[in-house]
C-alpha cells in the first residue's frame, strides 16, 4: 500500500519492504530483480539489505560506512563521465508526454556522453551495481520509496555520492547515484531540462 495513506511519524525509524523490485524481468523469466528492505529516517536510508536471488548476490551494510557483496566489502571506485556504464530507471507518468520526453533526451544524452546508459528493470539492481563498481551511476525518476530505500543505504556506504529529490505527495523520489562527476553531470543536464530541482 502507498505509504502516504498510512498515518506515522517519518522522523521515527521506520522500515519499508519490497517482495520484487522488477516484476516484469521476474515474469518474464530475466534474472535481474531484487527483494529488498531498507531502514528509513526522513530522507536518511541507515540500513539495508538486497538480495538477487537469481543471480546470488546479497548485498548488505553493517553500519553507515560499511557494505558487503556476499561477505566482501565494497568500495566504490570513482570515474568521469566518459569512462562510465550507467542505468536508468524511467517513472510510470506516460500521460505526462512533455516530462516523458525530457526523461528519454537524458537517457539519449548520458548515453552519448558515456561509455552507455542501460534500463535493466530494476532501480535496486541498478543501484546495487553501482556500488559495487559494475556501473558508475544509475538515476531514475519517481521511483517508489520501497524500490531503492535498501539500495540506497548501500551506495551511500560504499561511498557514493547519492542526490535524492523526494515528492511531497507520494513516497517517490527522483535520484541520482554514483562517481561525483558523474552524478554532478546527470544532476546538471538533467536540472537545464527542468527534470532535477537545485
Amino acid at each position: 500500500s502507498d505509504l502516504s495513506s498510512t498515518s506515522f511519524d517519518k522522523k521515527e525509524p521506520f522500515w519499508v519492504v519490497d517482495p520484487i523490485d522488477g516484476t516484469v524481468n521476474f515474469i518474464n523469466g530475466i534474472e535481474i530483480f531484487a527483494i529488498s528492505v531498507g531502514l528509513c529516517r526522513d530522507d536518511e536510508f541507515l540500513v539495508g539489505a538486497v538480495a538477487l536471488p537469481r543471480l546470488k548476490k546479497l548485498y548488505c551494510t553493517l553500519g553507515p560506512d560499511r557494505s558487503f557483496l556476499n561477505g566482501s566489502l565494497l568500495k566504490h571506485d570513482h570515474r568521469k563521465l566518459d569512462e562510465s556504464l550507467v542505468a536508468v530507471s524511467f517513472s510510470g507518468k506516460k500521460e505526462d508526454k512533455d516530462h516523458r520526453i525530457k526523461e528519454f533526451e537524458l537517457f539519449g544524452r548520458i548515453n552519448d556522453l558515456s561509455r552507455g546508459c542501460n534500463r535493466l528493470g530494476s532501480a535496486a539492481a541498478n543501484i546495487c551495481f553501482t556500488a559495487s563498481g559494475q556501473l558508475q551511476a544509475a538515476f531514475g525518476f519517481n521511483a517508489k520509496l520501497w524500490d531503492v530505500a535498501g539500495a540506497l543505504s548501500i551506495a551511500i556506504a560504499a561511498g557514493c555520492k547519492v542526490s535524492i529529490q523526494l515528492s511531497e505527495e507520494t513516497n517517490t523520489m527522483n535520484y541520482i547515484v554514483g562517481s561525483d562527476e558523474v552524478v554532478s553531470e546527470i544532476h546538471e543536464i538533467g536540472f537545464k531540462q527542468g527534470l532535477f530541482l537545485v
